[in-house]
């Protein structure tokens, strides 16, 4: 008689737990049991139960310690798909549990990445009951970023397209004061260095014939001291599987230019994300808001590397106004509004819905809800633990024409010092 799967994974000695010091060699035997493990207990399972098990053989090939694949659709918007791979290690220590992670990645277009992380988690059944800080140091160099000028109106036709080398060293700390308010606190150093630029246009009365690229300095190297605070409200405490949910962000950075060259300023953001699920047959409703509003001291300006962005996705993986090009719409105050539908479909896979609203301005006075670009758009995601991991959608709307395209949660891998931070 077949064993089955819980004795197959018993015989399967030694066995890692996340209390042990271990060789890297027994923590990798560890792996490769789990993700046998989780793909045994997806065949044993009957249908009602298959779904799930599906999206645990995803969550341990792609997650938790030992060494993975890392896929994403991009490094950042555009540069086509990255692949690499991660190494990852916790240890639970008398009062906290570490988490170390070592990443790297590579894009087609030949933008790379890599970054080290140490998260410094709280120890508890409630996870998010517990102090929790992270470090981090990443670095990227970015190839084609595409700039289509400052505002809300700009045209297509005068896109200019530039390179970015950037490194983050940096720290957070979030603290609860009660389950459902959260301090945090943060600093960094941030190097930003644009490349220069390349300005493809059209041969007058030649149809689609393309001039040769014009290169030229874009912006001078910058690095940025930065500290910031700020706080979380959510409800109910911990995560939830079904009924409402909601959760409130602020935070505020100071980016003080080092050399001194007038890019100093102040960013402040503000996130507001409602989810509602009525059943799991159901699916999710949500329903995202986001402000970003820029703080200037006379004679200072936000340079175009750190100007916020709406349009297919962001330099930090923000998704919004999903039917126009990345990057379309740039200047220093941003407001986006998203509303998503998903329900499970078979295993990781869900069906998406949603619609996008969104703007820039100079001033906050210059917002009007008839300046507001939109999009709408259906697709498809692949989840692991309930998480979308890849999502595939046909966008539509906005007067810009329609995309199609492939995003992924870590195509921003080393752009934050957390999931809500937004360099």
């Amino acid at each position: 008689m077949p064993l089955s799967c819980a004795e197959q994974a018993a015989n399967a000695t030694p066995r890692w737990r996340p209390d042990q010091h271990t060789s890297a060699a027994n923590l990798l035997h560890a792996e490769r049991v789990d993700i046998a493990n989780a793909w045994c207990r997806m065949l044993e399972a009957d249908r009602a139960d298959k779904s799930a098990r599906a999206q645990d053989v995803f969550r341990a090939v792609l997650t938790g310690n030992g060494l993975h694949p890392a896929i994403a659709a991009s490094l950042v918007p555009g540069s086509g798909v990255a692949v690499g791979g991660s190494f990852q290690v916790e240890q639970s220590l008398a009062r906290v549990r570490l988490s170390e992670k070592a990443t790297a990645l590579a894009a087609t277009d030949g933008s790379f990445g890599v970054s080290g992380r140490l998260d410094v988690l709280g120890q508890g059944d409630r996870r998010e009951h517990r102090s929790n800080a992270r470090v981090l140091l990443a670095y990227q160099h970015l190839k084609g970023l595409a700039d289509y000028g400052v505002g809300n109106d700009t045209r297509r036709e005068n896109v200019s397209f530039y390179t970015l080398d950037r490194t983050v060293l940096g720290g957070m700390v979030e603290v609860p004061l009660t389950p459902n308010l959260f301090l945090i606190g943060e600093g960094a150093v941030l190097r930003m260095d644009p490349g220069h630029f390349s300005s493809p246009t059209l041969v007058p009365d030649s149809g689609d014939v393309v001039a040769a690229s014009v290169f030229a300095p874009l912006e001078q190297p910058s690095t940025y001291a930065v500290a910031g605070a700020g706080a979380r409200v959510q409800y109910p405490a911990g995560s939830v599987t079904t009924g409402y949910s909601t959760e409130l962000g602020g935070r505020y950075r100071q980016l003080v230019d080092v050399g001194s060259r007038g890019g100093s300023f102040g960013r402040a953001d503000l996130a507001w994300t409602n989810r509602y699920t009525p059943t799991t047959a159901l699916g999710t409703f949500t329903v995202a808001g986001l402000a970003s509003m820029s703080v200037l001291p006379s004679g200072h300006e936000v340079p175009l590397v750190l100007q916020p962005t709406l349009g297919g996705s962001d330099l930090n993986g923000l998704q919004s106004l999903r039917s126009f090009t990345n990057f379309r719409f740039r200047d220093v105050h941003r407001l986006a509004l998203t509303i998503e539908h998903e329900r499970e479909i078979f295993g990781p896979l869900a069906t998406l819905v949603f619609a996008d609203w969104g703007g820039v301005a100079p001033r906050v006075s210059d917002f009007g809800a008839t300046d507001f670009h939109h999009s709408y758009g259906v697709g498809l995601s692949v989840r692991a633990g309930g998480v979308a991991v890849f999502r595939m959608f046909y966008a539509f709307g906005g007067g810009e024409g329609h995309r199609t395209t492939l995003t992924s949660g870590v195509d921003a891998f080393a752009a934050a010092l957390n999931a809500r931070a937004l360099f």
